[in-house]
C-alpha cells in the first residue's frame, strides 16, 4: 500500500472535496476505505492499488491517480525523480549536439569537448527551474485572483516532475536510431509530455483548462528561449573556432 501523508488534508480523487480520512482501519489485515460525502463515492481507490496500477493511470492521463499522488501519497523520491528525468533530458540535448556540431570539432580540435555533457546539464538544470518557477507564478496568480489557498512550490514542482515521467519514452528512440524519423517520435514524445503536465496542472488549479493551457504554453516559451539561446551561442562559437581554424 502507497505510504499517506500523516495529516488531514486528504481530498476525493473523483471530485476533488476534502475529507478527513481516506480508510477506517478495523484491524491489521481490515480496512475499509472512506466513501466521499459530497460525490458518494471511494474517495481515494488507489489506496489498496498496486503501485503499476497507478503508474499505468498516469500513462493514461487520469486526473484522479494525480490527485492520488499530489494530495494523498507521501511520495519522498521526487528529487531521485527529477535527477533522473534531468539526465536523461542532457543526454538527448548532447546526442542532438554533436550529431549536428560534434563531427566540427573532431575536424578542427581532433576531439570532443569532455565538458559539453556538464555544460548542457547546467543549462537544463536552468530551463527546467524557469520552467517550474514561471508555473508557479502563474498559479499564485491565479490563487489569489480567486481567493483561493495559494499552492506551494513543492508541490507545483512536485506535479510538474511526475507529469514529466514521458521524458523515459525518449530512452527505445535514442537506443535505435530510425534516421530520419527519430524527429518525428521526438516531437510525438514532446507532444505527450505537455499533455501529462497539463492534465497533471488542471488538478493544482481545480479543472481550468483555459488557464491551464495558457500557464503551460507560456511557461514552455520561456524554457524554449533559453534553449535557443544557448544553441545559437553555441553554434556562433563553433563558427568563431572554425574561422580561426581556417586562418580568416
Amino acid at each position: 500500500m502507497d505510504k499517506l501523508l500523516q495529516h488531514s488534508s486528504y481530498i476525493c480523487i473523483n471530485c476533488g472535496s476534502k475529507v478527513e480520512n481516506l480508510f477506517r482501519k478495523y484491524s491489521p489485515t481490515v480496512l475499509k476505505l472512506t466513501n466521499c460525502e459530497k460525490c458518494h463515492r471511494v474517495a481515494d481507490k488507489y489506496v489498496e492499488y498496486d503501485v503499476i496500477i497507478i503508474i499505468i493511470d498516469l500513462i493514461l492521463l487520469q486526473q484522479r491517480a494525480y490527485r492520488h499522488i499530489l494530495f494523498n501519497s507521501n511520495y519522498k523520491n521526487l528529487w531521485k525523480l527529477s535527477v533522473i528525468i534531468l539526465l536523461i533530458d542532457t543526454y538527448i540535448d548532447w546526442s542532438s549536439y554533436n550529431k549536428y556540431y560534434g563531427f566540427k570539432k573532431i575536424q578542427y580540435d581532433g576531439d570532443y569537448d569532455n565538458f559539453d555533457f556538464y555544460k548542457i546539464g547546467i543549462k537544463n538544470s536552468i530551463r527546467t527551474l524557469v520552467f517550474v518557477i514561471t508555473v508557479y507564478l502563474h498559479t499564485i496568480l491565479y490563487c489569489k485572483t480567486l481567493k483561493r489557498k495559494v499552492v506551494s512550490f513543492k508541490e507545483v514542482w512536485k506535479i510538474l516532475s511526475v507529469s514529466s515521467f514521458g521524458t523515459f519514452f525518449f530512452l527505445p528512440v535514442l537506443i535505435w536510431d530510425i534516421g530520419v524519423h527519430q524527429e518525428i517520435h521526438k516531437f510525438i514524445i514532446l507532444v505527450y509530455i505537455i499533455l501529462s503536465q497539463l492534465t497533471a496542472y488542471m488538478v493544482i488549479v481545480d479543472g481550468a483548462k483555459i488557464w491551464s493551457i495558457y500557464t503551460i504554453l507560456m511557461s514552455y516559451t520561456f524554457k524554449t528561449i533559453i534553449f535557443n539561446y544557448y544553441y545559437d551561442h553555441a553554434t556562433s562559437v563553433i563558427m568563431l573556432s572554425d574561422s580561426i581554424s581556417l586562418g580568416y
